[in-house]
């Protein structure tokens, strides 16, 4: 490449240059009508012990479960169609207000929605808004409060009472009083008199530092007495305000976010969150208006809006910095001064300096690969070139376009003076070592010498592909696509890091080097890290499950990520709080036995008949609930069976009682407590202990009456005979005969004999470990023997026990591992016997 040609192109990548602001919001999914929400004005948001979310909105009430919206209108049992919010009780029922004034609920146990026992005689003067709060007793006595109106309304069978509604006089003012009944806090405005306002373990009064304006919202939290107005949101102790957060936006909701944190929901001006002195901590979605944040067992969470559907975020403190149109991000690089730099899947290059992104060069003709070399050159930032393509194209060793980000200038002379072409060979990292460099290549592992030798490392941990090779110290990291991460040390495997230990994936794209203790590693399912210490590399954490991680770097206190959908940000110290237990609401559907639907509670006994079972079930994974994977075993199987599938069916089921286990998870790592379905298979009535005892005893009253009176009668001594027959036959297995051996009288059960052998006037008798030898004819033998049906004559000398028999051919049978010839008179025998 000449002058003018380098002149040419660094002026293009001078006209290409663009500046564009950061984002600064969390990763969001956006749910709306198009997702099967029923509509995009949402008011509240709830979740049941059974994990699905509710909302509240103005088409009705929706339950959500990760997937698919189930809506509920007037048809299917509530009393409106505008619902404004959820108000759980403690016996579990929900009670949900609406814009009618009517009341209903549902309990998660069977979802039936319910209207109250008796009907509800609110005063006119408090219906024209929603309840601001609902509470119902165990006796069904409903209590209600409204910020738009002074009292609290308390609703029995008979009765309907307004209560702490003094006339105005000059000794009483407007306050926001909470009060226990029952246990439960209830809020309410009041008119109190001044020597009454007091903070009490029941009763919290707090008088409003706005007496002329209208009450949206009230709520207790703990200490804090919480309100607002069209100005703004307050929070006292007692009579003293210790937070007022005014900022010339109408609230239209707050709540408590956590024990630290509240949050308002802004017209047109998104969520607020603050510490409880009313410190800003953070803004999200400030172009909507909010109505509720509601954060789930797994810590997500929820922005409902006026207009603009359902908001979800899995991670707060994860920001999306920018989706490059859906461009996987390939490689990341940050230079002495910070900026960070990142190539694109298209040929495009960027920096990130100072909150924006500036273009460097867009759609390169070539394919632009950046690969850092600080270990090589400090100076050089990027070396670009198609011949380090990972689609085909050779490597040109140590050569290329190197890019300087220091002046931001690319050079055209080669980094070395010669060039070494390795043909065939796709080459993704070098790690400069201190006699070669280590090539990372679709191949496996290479080494390259000084004197252009190259080598590949024959090792089976290193016969997949490398994506990255990493060196801390002594060790070598090696990134393989299908084993995880190899870690070597001077050239000698030491330990790997894989699924089995704690990685999410074994396909790994990429190693981040921390510091001399700590190395990231990038795979298709998330982000992990692993730290030494004790001598040892070990597992430590992952980040980011879900999403293909392509690339890290660190700037700060921040891990910028490249994904193969954009870049996003993260702290790199997140506080460490305990992660919720994994609970993923796997939950029984329905079963069917022999394609009849049954009750879990109708498994317990079975007919032997009904033994096809096939089971329904789900579990809620909110973030992206097709990463849901399930895992079952019954208690005859030895090893789990994994499956996607969220049913499963057992055919032609033994007899037997029955223990099924079946657990989800979202990484094949960390599984879910699960559910255990207990089912009994009755064996059918003939098999039954009881019928197999009643029978006997049957047959044994017929059997003695029988003797009794037709044999008994004539002759004893037959029937003695009979009787020890019979006795004979029971005790089949303790079949024996006697043998005399040198003076000595021996007893020899019968099944324990092989076979016996004819030896003039001897016969040996082979037992499994030994043979005696007597002096007999085999003739004799035989004829002692109780069970002669046992035993097959083969050869005039030869006699063998049937079932002692291991194979037999066409003229010889194999026992004991001895092979004996059958003679021809006894061949038909042989042909008829069945092993």
């Amino acid at each position: 490449m000449n002058g003018t040609l380098k002149y040419c192109l660094l002026t293009i990548f001078k006209l290409l240059f663009i500046q564009v602001a950061l984002g600064q919001e969390p990763v969001y999914k956006n749910l709306t009508m198009a997702d099967g929400l029923p509509s995009m004005q949402v008011y509240d948001t709830y979740q049941d012990v059974n994990g699905y979310l509710w909302f509240a909105t103005d088409a009705g009430i929706s339950k959500y479960n990760g997937k698919e919206f189930e809506n509920f209108k007037i048809e299917d049992g509530i009393t409106s169609n505008t619902v404004f919010k959820f108000f759980p009780q403690k016996n579990g029922d929900i009670w949900c207000t609406t814009y009618n004034s009517t009341l209903f609920y549902f309990n998660p146990k069977d979802y039936i929605f319910k209207k109250p026992l008796f009907q509800l005689n609110i005063p006119g003067n408090f219906i024209n808004f929603p309840p601001e709060d609902l509470l119902v007793l165990d006796d069904n006595t409903i209590y209600l409060s409204y910020s738009n109106a002074v009292g609290k309304v308390k609703i029995t069978k008979d009765t309907t009472i307004v209560s702490n509604t003094s006339k105005e006089v000059k000794n009483y003012s407007k306050s926001l009083i909470i009060e226990k009944i029952e246990g439960i806090f209830f809020g309410f405005i009041g008119k109190t008199l001044d020597s009454q306002k007091s903070t009490k373990n029941d009763k919290f009064v707090s008088s409003s530092p706005y007496t002329n304006f209208q009450y949206s919202h009230i709520q207790q939290h703990g200490k804090y007495s919480m309100f607002s107005t069209a100005r703004g949101v307050y929070i006292k102790i007692g009579d003293e305000l210790i937070c007022a957060v005014e900022e010339g936006k109408q609230p239209l909701n707050f709540g408590v976010l956590d024990d630290n944190l509240f949050w308002v929901a802004y017209e047109l001006g998104g969520f607020g969150i603050y510490n409880f002195d009313g410190t800003l901590k953070k803004r999200y979605l400030q172009s909507v208006s909010g109505t509720h944040i509601f954060k789930d067992d797994r810590n997500g969470l929820w922005f409902s809006t006026l207009t603009d559907g359902v908001f979800y975020t899995s991670n707060i403190n994860l920001v999306e910095v920018d989706d490059f149109n859906g461009d996987r991000v390939h490689k990341l690089s940050v230079s002495k001064k910070d900026d960070l730099y990142v190539s694109l899947e298209n040929k495009s290059l960027l920096k990130i300096k100072n909150g924006k992104i500036c273009l460097i060069i867009k759609n390169s003709g070539t394919y632009l690969r950046p690969i850092s070399y600080y270990d090589i050159i400090p100076e050089i930032t990027w070396v670009s070139h198609h011949t380090f393509d990972l689609y085909g194209h050779h490597l040109k060793y140590l050569s290329g376009t190197p890019f300087n980000s220091e002046t931001e200038e690319f050079f055209i002379d080669p980094l070395l003076s010669s060039e070494i072409i390795i043909t065939s060979l796709v080459v993704s990292k070098i790690l400069k070592r201190e006699e070669s460099y280590l090539l990372g290549t679709k191949l496996g592992a290479f080494k390259l010498f000084d004197n252009s030798e190259l080598i590949k490392i024959e090792d089976e941990k290193l016969k997949y592909r490398i994506d990255d090779i990493e060196g801390i110290n002594a060790f070598e990291f090696y990134a393989t696509h299908g084993n995880g991460v190899q870690i070597f040390k001077s050239g000698h495997f030491v330990q790997e890091i894989t699924t089995s230990n704690g990685l999410p994936s074994n396909i790994i794209n990429e190693l981040v080097v921390k510091n001399d203790s700590s190395i990231f590693m990038c795979s298709k399912k998330g982000l992990s890290e692993a730290v030494f210490k004790e001598g040892k590399w070990h597992f430590s954490s992952n980040r980011l499950l879900g999403y293909d991680v392509s690339d890290v770097e660190f700037i700060g206190d921040s891990i910028w990520v490249g994904t193969n959908s954009g870049l996003l940000k993260t702290p790199y110290n997140i506080p460490n709080k305990p992660s919720p237990k994994l609970n993923l609401h796997l939950q029984i559907k329905d079963i069917t036995v022999n394609d009849t639907p049954t009750l879990i509670d109708g498994l317990t006994s079975l007919n032997f008949n009904e033994n096809n079972l096939r089971i329904n079930y789900d579990a809620i994974y909110f973030k992206d609930n097709t990463k849901l994977n399930f895992r079952h075993k019954l208690t005859s199987e030895a090893a789990w069976s994994y499956t996607k599938n969220r049913s499963l069916t057992y055919t032609h089921i033994e007899p037997g009682s029955y223990e099924l286990k079946i657990q989800a998870s979202i990484d094949d790592i960390h599984w879910d407590e699960g559910l255990d379905v207990r089912f009994v298979i009755l064996p059918p009535f003939y098999l039954t202990m009881s019928f197999v005892i009643t029978i006997s005893l049957f047959l044994l009253l017929i059997i003695y009456l029988i003797f009794k009176y037709r044999i008994l009668l004539y002759n004893k001594m037959v029937f003695d005979k009979v009787i020890k027959i019979i006795a004979r036959k029971l005790k089949a297995d303790e079949n024996y005969i006697v043998i005399k051996e040198q003076g000595k009288e021996i007893k020899i059960r019968s099944h324990h004999i092989f076979y016996v052998k004819s030896s003039k006037n001897y016969c040996e008798i082979h037992l499994k470990d030994k043979k005696h030898v007597v002096r007999s004819k085999l003739s004799e033998i035989f004829n002692e023997l109780p069970d002669k049906s046992n035993y097959l004559k083969i050869h005039r000398s030869y006699f063998v026990r049937i079932d002692k028999i291991t194979e037999k051919t066409k003229n010889t049978v194999l026992i004991k591992d001895k092979e004996l010839k059958v003679s021809i008179t006894y061949l038909t025998h042989l042909r008829e016997l069945k092993l």
